[in-house]
C-alpha cells in the first residue's frame, strides 16, 4: 500500500487575517504589526540554526545517515519557510514604508 502525505489542517493565520484588513490601520499600526512579527520570525530562525549547529555538534546515536537525513528535513523546511516569510516581510515593511504599493508576484516583480 503506497503511503499519502496526510491531509492538510484548515487553519488560519490570524497575522496574515490582520495584514488583509491593514487598510483599515494606519500605516504606523501595520508597520508596528509587520516589525513584531519579523522579529518573531527572526527569533524562530536563529532556533532553527541553534538546533541544526547542535545536532552537527554531537556524536549521533543513530549511525544511519539516512534517517538522520530525514529527520533534519523537518528542520530544513521550517528554516526555509521562515527565511522566506522573514524576507517577505522585509519587502512589505520596505513598500509601506515608501508608499510603493506594488504586488510581487510572477512576471510583475
Amino acid at each position: 500500500m503506497a503511503m499519502r502525505p496526510l491531509p492538510e489542517h484548515d487553519t488560519r493565520e490570524p497575522f496574515l487575517i490582520q495584514v488583509y484588513f491593514g487598510g483599515k490601520l494606519s500605516d504606523e499600526e501595520v508597520l508596528n504589526l509587520m516589525r513584531a512579527k519579523l522579529k518573531e520570525t527572526e527569533e524562530r530562525l536563529a532556533v532553527y540554526e541553534a538546533v541544526y549547529q547542535m545536532s552537527q555538534g554531537t556524536p549521533a546515536r543513530v549511525t544511519d545517515p539516512r534517517l538522520i537525513f530525514f529527520s533534519l528535513l523537518t528542520l530544513e523546511i521550517g528554516y526555509l519557510s521562515a527565511k522566506s516569510e522573514a524576507a517577505w516581510l522585509r519587502s512589505a515593511i520596505e513598500r509601506v514604508e515608501t508608499k510603493n504599493y506594488n504586488i510581487k508576484i510572477g512576471t510583475q516583480s
